[in-house]
Formats: structure tokens, C-alpha cells, sequence
């Protein structure tokens, strides 16, 4: 309500400006009887109801759109009242946009060329942008990180809401986890600025000229259309944009473990942080090894490969007890710890003792070890009132990145089949907008685990399934 009162409001005044309009006269277009009717609109002092009317009578007069700027108020209008924030979460989770088409581009002579194609053999290239959230936008940062060292920062604007990131988060999926990308929100106040509510998206792209000189070119975009091009003699930071308007940026992507230099008791230590003392909700592939029994996690650290490496070896006994204080904080605890989990790879687990997270130094544990892990889980499931495993009904396609919500305030993001090693650049998603957070806790509850996973009873049964298989499997050998 209160986002669609803040874009209704600029959407009115951004007419009055674009069509030169006074409120009497745009009182008569729209066919309100007083100009209060107006007045009050624009003064955010309405209901729902009178907002959604005001939308619609814009919406029969398309002449009055003709700006850019109006229209493109008008369209984020249309998508905050054609959306709600579970619709969009469904979205992020069950895909993500696939644009690998060309982006198209006009050059300054006129002829057009694939983006892509233009600047993939530029060297020493980096790209800013300001917006740019369309998946084939995205596809073309996907496609220059993948082929190029290509370095990219992007600032995300008008992040006022749980429904907008959500969608934010859908468009870039493609790029958050590269190590060479870093995405921005901006300040929810700073949308209160209508001068800064711009309708267009702008990039700049720096790279070696084939003159050996630093070049610079600025890119201005409406949608997917290039409205001009300009060759930057000097070098010019977008972020200035928000640092001259006094505006914070907030970090959309996370590359926590490599900030703290592959310190593994420090990565471990946040995650315990996190941890402590909130209720949780996780949707992954199969268990993590905070459910893992301690003394499994230290056969299994100090039998693999992890004591080869002579840095590491002072931090195992560090390592483990961590490990031991993550798990018992999952069994004694009074909050909520809600699982979802994949049938199908926690069969892949018990088959190969292979988590789909495996750390790097650790081995697979024994089919001994995976009996004793299940039983354990089993009995929780049994036993614990606060404790909630659900099985993901696989009929519908969901994504493997691995989401956890930490308490009300942190929201991870991790990509799938990560080893945590320091040769595999491991990043994740970290999220701590509460609004934001607090979305997902409702989606999860109210949506994911009600009309996407079996029920309680039904997955305990599956999982005592898996337990029975594995057991015969180890009586045959």
C-alpha cells in the first residue's frame, strides 16, 4: 500500500510536469468531479481503492503517457498491482530468465552490431551500470565475465521493496556468483527524490583503445534500446551519482568466505552467529553439517585431505569444535528449525556419502557413518517439537542454489555443489534488508511448505525408506 501510494503520487505529478498541466485541468481528463480528488493524491493523503481508481482512469488516457518519464512510473505501478511478493519469490525459486539472444546495439556510424560481439576482445575492460534489469542485459554481463576478465559493478535502483528485490534477485541470478561481479541497492529513502527517478539505464564500459590509451564509453539506454553513445574522455564513476545525492548503497552479493582470506574458523564462526538464537528456515539439496554428529564430521575432516595442507592443520581442533557447537545448537534450541529437503539427493547421499555441499578436505562418510546420521535425523523428526523436515515434491521444478533464513534479519543465497574451496572462488547471496527477509519467511511458511513438499508424516516416511534401503545395501556387502 504504501509503495503504490509513493508511485501513484510522483506518477501524478510527473503528468502535471511532462503534459504542462495544471491540477484543475488534469482533474477534467481524468473525469473527477473536485480537484481535491487530485490534490489529495499527489499529497499521499488516499486509500487503496481511490490509488487503484486514479490508475485506472490513467490508463484510459495513454495521451497523457507520452514522456518517459511518466511512463515509466507508470509501468512500475502496473507491476507492484499485477504482483505480490510470494508470486515473485515462486518465480526466483522455479527459474531463472534465459536470454542468450544477441543485444543488438547501433554504433556511432550508424550500423548496428551484437554487444556482445563489440567489446568481448576489449582488454582491461570493466563495466558500471546504473539499472540494466532485463535478462538479456543480463545475458550479455553473463556472457563477457564468462569469455573475458571483464570486471563488473552494478547499482540497482529503487530497491523500496521485498516484491522488487525478489525481481531483482530473478534478472541477475545469472551473475551474482561470479567473484567479478558486485551488485548494489540503493537506499529505500533515495526513491523519495523524484529527480532521481530516472526512466533510463546507463553503462560504462572502460578498456585498453587499440591506441593503448584507457578509453571510456558511455552507454544510455531506454528498455533494451540504445539511445546514445558517447566516447568518455574522462573517467567518470557512476557511483557518483549516489554519492553526490548523499544516498548509502547496500551490497546485493556476498564474498564472505574469500573477504576473510579462506579462513575457514572464521567463516565457521559467522555461520554459529547466525545461527544462534532465531528461528530458521532452509530450503536445500540435502543435510548441511551443522545436522551432522560431531564425532562423524572429525573422522571424516581428519581422514581426508584437509590435514595435507600444513596452514590447515593448526586450524582443526578449531574446525571441529565449531562443528560440534553448530550441531548441538540445532537440537538445543526453542526456536522453529524448518528443512526442506530433495528426496532424490539425500538417496544420492545415502549412496554416496557425498553431501551435495561436500567440504573440499573432508571424505565421503562410511555407510556406517550415513546410518548413524540418518537414525539421528529420524529420531529429531520423532521427537523434537521444534525440529520440521519436509521433502520436496519434485513433480515441480525448483532451483539448487541453497536458501537459508537466519532469525528475521539474514538471508544467504548459495550456489549449488560448492566445496567451500579456495581454488573454487565460493560466493554467496547475503541479504539483510528486514523487509526483505521477512518476505521470505512468509512464502515459506504459507506457500512453499504447504503447496510444494509433501507433508511432515509423508517425508518421515521417505526418509525412514532411505535408512531401510541403505541398511539392506550394507548387509549384502
Amino acid at each position: 500500500m504504501t509503495i503504490i501510494l509513493q508511485y501513484c503520487s510522483k506518477l501524478g505529478s510527473a503528468i502535471l510536469e511532462d503534459n504542462d498541466l495544471s491540477r484543475s485541468q488534469l482533474t477534467v481528463l481524468l473525469g473527477y468531479t473536485s480537484k481535491t480528488s487530485v490534490d489529495r493524491i499527489i499529497q499521499k493523503k488516499v486509500g487503496e481503492r481511490a490509488l487503484i481508481d486514479f490508475y485506472e482512469r490513467v490508463s484510459r488516457k495513454p495521451e497523457l503517457l507520452q514522456k518517459a518519464h511518466s511512463r515509466h512510473l507508470y509501468e512500475r505501478v502496473t507491476e507492484i498491482l499485477g504482483n505480490d511478493s510470494s508470486q515473485e519469490w515462486l518465480r526466483l525459486l522455479t527459474g531463472f530468465p534465459q536470454a542468450d539472444e544477441p543485444f543488438m546495439i547501433t554504433l556511432e556510424n550508424g550500423q548496428t552490431a551484437d554487444f556482445f560481439e563489440t567489446y568481448k576482445d576489449r582488454k582491461n575492460l570493466s563495466v558500471c551500470v546504473l539499472g540494466g534489469l532485463s535478462s538479456s542485459f543480463v545475458s550479455v554481463l553473463r556472457r563477457l565475465m564468462e569469455q573475458t576478465d571483464c570486471r563488473c559493478t552494478q547499482y540497482i535502483r529503487h530497491a523500496d521493496s521485498a516484491l522488487h528485490l525478489s525481481s531483482v534477485l530473478r534478472c541477475l541470478f545469472p551473475v551474482l556468483f561470479f567473484q567479478r561481479y558486485e551488485g548494489f541497492t540503493c537506499d529505500p529513502g533515495y526513491s523519495d527524490d523524484i529527480r532521481l527517478e530516472l526512466p533510463y539505464n546507463i553503462m560504462r564500459l572502460s578498456y585498453d583503445s587499440d591506441e593503448g590509451t584507457q578509453a571510456s564509453d558511455i552507454c544510455i539506454f531506454i528498455g533494451n534500446r540504445l539511445c546514445r553513445k558517447v566516447r568518455a574522455d574522462m573517467e567518470y564513476d557512476l557511483s557518483t551519482i549516489f554519492r553526490f545525492a548523499g544516498l548509502n548503497v547496500q551490497p546485493i552479493n556476498s564474498k564472505i568466505l574469500s573477504e576473510m582470506g579462506n579462513n575457514y574458523v572464521s567463516y565457521l564462526l559467522f555461520c554459529e552467529k547466525l545461527e544462534l538464537n532465531g528461528n530458521i528456515c532452509q530450503f536445500k539439496n540435502d543435510f548441511g553439517i551443522e545436522q551432522i554428529p560431531a564425532a562423524i564430521l572429525n573422522d571424516a575432516l581428519r581422514e581426508g585431505s584437509f590435514l595435507d595442507d600444513p596452514e590447515a592443520r593448526p586450524l582443526f581442533s578449531e574446525m571441529v569444535a565449531i562443528m560440534g557447537r553448530r550441531n548441538e545448537n540445532t537440537s538445543k534450541r526453542e526456536n522453529e528449525y524448518y528443512s526442506v529437503f530433495r528426496e532424490s539427493t539425500l538417496r544420492k547421499f545415502a549412496s554416496t556419502g557425498i553431501m551435495s555441499d561436500h567440504f573440499w578436505g573432508m571424505r565421503p562418510f562410511t555407510p556406517e557413518e550415513r546410518i548413524a546420521i540418518f537414525r539421528r535425523i529420524i529420531r529429531r523428526m520423532e521427537e523434537e517439537p521444534n525440529y520440521h523436515l519436509f521433502l520436496l515434491d519434485e513433480t515441480h521444478s525448483f532451483t539448487e542454489s541453497e536458501i537459508t533464513l537466519y532469525g528475521e534479519g539474514c538471508l544467504s543465497i548459495i550456489k549449488p555443489h560448492t566445496t567451500y574451496s579456495p581454488t573454487e572462488e565460493h560466493s554467496e547471496i547475503l541479504i539483510q534488508q528486514r523487509d526483505y527477509c521477512s518476505s521470505f519467511r512468509v512464502f515459506f511458511l504459507r506457500q512453499m511448505i504447504p503447496q510444494y513438499t509433501k507433508s511432515e508424516r509423508a517425508s518421515l516416511r521417505k526418509v525412514k525408506g532411505i535408512l531401510a534401503e541403505l541398511g539392506q545395501g550394507l548387509k549384502k556387502t
